[in-house]
């Protein structure tokens, strides 16, 4: 169930990823309706089609969820989801807290809690059901067009069979491809992918003249010569997996009528400006004699819908020679648009995030992420004289929150257990908060805050420690903990080195691990209020805490290893 969560979670991922990309596409095209080719229209929508059906993303920091202010934030939920799933434990806490009985009903809130968008595992089985059904039918459909396919005649009018290698010696096609008429097919296509077949109605030959033959042909044998078959598996396979976007079936549709205009122009590239005319005629007098006609299996076929046949005549009357061909700008563009879809962003787990040095000895110890306050407790606030709900600005609580959130999210991409005393914004006890952190074989304690001060003036970062003088056993002391994570807090955030603090507090003094706590920012100052506000600093002050507790954890190791 876990696998199948995890398979789900990245196919909802990369619907998210494509269907920002489809909407994108939509908008372009209604604005450029015949600024750009069909080809190059075709080749969008096949590069977000290939992105639906890829297991894998590189990751980058340029990806699309950046362009909008909700999507980075859905977008690490799926991210979070895999990331946790893959590792055998949901949510921030990663250990069994079945030992921690007496306050379980808190802790098990939060496990349950952790994903409360959707229900992954119920909605991953509805899924897979879509995905059987789906591929269950188009087998049965398959299978009867197989069986039926043994009934097709294959085409012995010499006259033809001359048209058809007429046609393939002017593609350039030298494989050997059958040619059927049967009163199964409504309108000329072409199926097969390695053994290819183009198939014809049975009463074709008797409305149309010879010409207009030839230009079936060559659509058909252009399909082939741009491998369209191949395309149209790629959709099938994005259509089955994706069932539930609308978008990605709207995005299917645009790509089969794109691919039939940069198939006229394959084929008018062939025939030259001249044919315009005569082909576009074509065009018409076929859409005549099969319209409201639809091909089995959706088959790359000559026609299409009459609503696409008035801008399929419009791109031909706009063809040029050498229009086919791309231009160096849409070259740029593809990778632009493969750049963004292609890739998964790493946005929300910053910059620093995979440039620490993570030693894999340190990926086994567990570090207790400790959010400062919550529920009633605010803790630090603005305006700093004020206690009403409704005239306060900020509260530190909120903050503190936030930071250890993202903290956790750093620590577990790095490979490093975090468990959080708190992971909303609910009353803990700081006895409740000493007893969970002890249950734990925890390395490391870091509770998360920031300060306030009568004088607004009062500004920059403080890292506080106990010296207990039982910390030999941990290959680090608190003060040494502290010193490294002040260092980082500091350098990475350019605010104000207030130094270290010895101080007997109960959380850095009951804990049975090496503790220390963070004080970023004062909320009282102006300068460091404004930066505390914004989400930069806030993932910044995350990443710096995040750098510095793996330094810790690797002198930890280090220290061990040495058998100091």
């Amino acid at each position: 169930m876990e696998m199948l969560s995890i398979i789900f979670a990245r196919v909802l991922y990369s619907s998210l990823i494509a269907g920002i990309i489809i909407v994108l596409l939509l908008i372009v095209k209604k604005s450029l309706p015949y600024r750009l080719s069909g080809r190059v229209y075709h080749i969008f929508w096949l590069i977000v089609l290939i992105r639906l059906v890829l297991p894998f993303q590189i990751e980058s920091p340029f990806n699309i969820t950046g362009i909008f202010p909700e999507t980075p934030l859905i977008a690490n939920y799926f991210q979070e989801y895999m990331s946790s799933q893959a590792d055998g434990y949901s949510g921030t806490e990663t250990l069994n807290s079945s030992q921690y009985q007496e306050d379980g009903e808190y802790y098990d809130k939060e496990k349950t809690e952790d994903y409360p968008l959707w229900n992954l595992g119920f909605l991953s089985i509805v899924w897979l059901t879509g995905v059987t059904v789906i591929a269950l039918v188009a087998a049965i459909m398959i299978i009867r067009f197989k069986r039926r396919s043994r009934e097709f005649e294959r085409v012995c009018d010499p006259q033809i069979n001359e048209l058809m290698q007429q046609c393939c010696v002017r593609l350039g096609i030298k494989k050997d491809i059958p040619l059927y008429m049967d009163s199964y097919f409504r309108s000329p296509c072409i199926a097969g992918i390695f053994t290819p077949s183009i198939y014809l109605p049975g009463d074709i030959c008797n409305p149309i003249h010879r010409h207009h033959l030839e230009h079936v042909l060559l659509h058909e044998l252009a399909h082939y010569k741009r491998k369209d078959n191949i395309c149209n598996l790629c959709a099938a396979m994005a259509a089955m997996l994706h069932w539930f976007n609308p978008l990605v079936w709207l995005a299917i549709r645009e790509m089969r009528y794109e691919r039939e205009i940069a198939t006229d122009a394959y084929v008018m590239e062939t025939l030259g400006e001249s044919a315009k005319i005569p082909y576009g005629n074509t065009l018409i007098k076929l859409a005549g004699i099969f319209s409201n006609r639809h091909t089995p299996l959706k088959l790359t076929s000559f026609n299409e819908t009459s609503e696409q046949m008035e801008r399929r005549i419009t791109m031909i009357k706009m063809f040029k020679k050498g229009s086919y061909r791309l231009s160096v700008l849409s070259i740029l563009c593809f990778i632009i648009i493969g750049a963004l879809t292609f890739t998964i962003a790493n946005g929300n787990t910053p910059q620093g995030v995979g440039n620490s040095m993570v030693n894999e000895n340190i990926k086994d110890m567990v570090v207790v992420i400790d959010p400062g306050h919550g529920g009633g407790d605010w803790g630090g606030r603005y305006p700093f004289d004020t206690s009403d709900p409704k005239s306060t600005e900020v509260k530190e609580k909120d903050i503190n929150l936030e930071i250890s959130l993202l903290l956790s999210d750093m620590l577990k991409e790095s490979g490093i257990q975090a468990i959080m005393t708190r992971q909303d914004d609910s009353t803990v006890e700081l006895e409740k908060r000493i007893q969970f952190a002890n249950s734990y074989n925890a390395a490391l304690l870091v509770s998360v805050h920031n300060e306030m001060h009568p004088d607004s003036s009062a500004n920059g970062t403080i890292t506080s420690y106990y010296h207990s003088g039982d910390e030999s056993g941990y290959g680090i002391t608190g003060e040494k903990a502290a010193q490294i994570i002040q260092s980082n807090l500091v350098e990475q955030l350019g605010t104000k080195d207030q130094g270290l603090r010895n101080v007997k507090l109960k959380i850095l003094e009951q804990v049975n691990m090496p503790a220390v706590s963070t004080a970023v920012s004062y909320i009282t100052n102006e300068s460091d209020r404004e930066k505390l506000m914004t989400e930069e600093f806030r993932v910044k002050a995350a990443q710096a805490i995040c750098d510095g507790i793996i330094e810790v954890l690797n002198e930890m190791a280090a220290t061990d290893a040495r058998g100091v």
